[in-house]
C-alpha cells in the first residue's frame, strides 16, 4: 500500500521536469536523455513530451 501513495508523490520529479521545460525547448531531444540520467529517462521523457507539448500548442492556438 506505502509503495503506491509513494509513485504519487514523485511530482517531485514533475517540478525539476517544468524547469527543463525551457532547456527541452532550445535543445533538442537527444540532449534531453543525458541531462535526465538522475531520474528514469522514459518516465522523465514521457511526462515531458506531453504536457510540454500541449502548453506551447494551446498558447498558439490562444494567440
Amino acid at each position: 500500500m506505502a509503495k503506491r501513495p509513494r509513485n504519487r508523490v514523485q511530482p517531485s520529479t514533475f517540478q525539476p521536469s517544468t524547469f527543463n521545460l525551457s532547456t527541452f525547448n532550445l535543445q533538442p531531444s537527444t540532449v534531453q536523455p543525458s541531462t535526465f540520467q538522475p531520474w528514469p529517462k522514459g518516465h522523465a521523457i514521457a511526462f515531458n513530451l506531453q504536457p510540454f507539448n500541449l502548453q506551447p500548442s494551446t498558447r498558439m492556438t490562444g494567440s
